[in-house]
């Protein structure tokens, strides 16, 4: 091959390098830049979400200064906790929330130790559905999640648990206002979702200090989260928050405490 062609191919070949290279620059700039890029990593390598976040780093510094105690009403779980300012809903300053945006149930199992250490009256859960957005199988989320009853029954026998159903997502407003944002989650599927909550709801018939706590008046008729219970039709507006609020007094938690 004549060098003026070998030059050709090579220069030709530098090119499509530095395209490359610019592409998925720019790919990952849009996409929230090296944050992004670790957690897409940690998927491939762990199948999940990296947990080295700043906001989950901060909310646990949080919780390191604020330890429970045994008359407590723990709130543990992901972002549908999160948002509740439980205390005000219950009007019970016993009520504390320690739940992160975020947080599946292999990252609760992580930072479990501390929330049990006070052995709480009350420990209120939901965890779940970032399993199924990250494509975690119904099997490894139902292993996990009976890790986190089996410890907190073992390690804090004073505490009642109860558990939250993962709630299914309004399609439409999910399609509109997650999906549109973050193309790389997966859309939790209601059958996946009904396996979850089937082995929940054994699992509490089971077990004398673990209670199921179904929610459906949040649910429409097509068994998806309603319209006026969530505004991106993944989480729990205000109104949904307080409905499970109320579901969780008229069960007795909060009265008198």
């Amino acid at each position: 091959m004549p060098s003026s062609l070998l030059l050709i191919c090579f220069s030709i070949s530098i090119i499509i390098n530095i395209l490359w290279i610019f592409a998925t620059i720019t790919v990952v700039t849009m996409k929230g830049g090296w944050p992004w890029l670790r957690d897409r990593i940690s998927i491939l390598l762990n199948g999940r979400e990296s947990r080295n976040s700043i906001y989950a780093l901060n909310r646990i510094s949080v919780f390191d200064q604020l330890p429970v105690h045994s008359e407590d009403i723990v709130f543990l779980g992901d972002s549908i906790l999160n948002y509740g300012e439980w205390h005000e809903y219950l009007d019970n300053v016993r009520a504390k929330n320690r739940a992160i945006d975020g947080d599946d149930t292999h990252s609760i199992l992580g930072r479990l130790a501390a929330v049990v250490a006070g052995n709480p009256r009350h420990i209120i859960v939901s965890c779940g559905i970032n399993n199924l957005q990250r494509k975690m199988t119904t099997s490894q989320t139902i292993h996990e999640y009976n890790q986190i009853l089996s410890y907190i029954l073992l390690q804090s026998p004073n505490s009642t648990v109860w558990i939250l159903p993962v709630l299914p997502v309004n399609a439409k407003l999910y399609a509109l206002r997650i999906a549109s944002q973050f193309p790389g989650v997966s859309r939790p599927r209601n059958s996946d979702v009904d396996t979850i909550n089937s082995f929940l709801e054994s699992l509490a018939a089971d077990t004398s200090r673990v209670h199921y706590v179904d929610m459906p008046e949040l649910l429409s008729d097509m068994g998806e989260l309603r319209d006026k219970y969530t505004i991106d039709g993944l989480h729990l507006n205000g109104r949904g928050l307080r409905k499970i609020a109320l579901r969780l007094q008229q069960s007795g938690i909060g009265e008198g405490q």
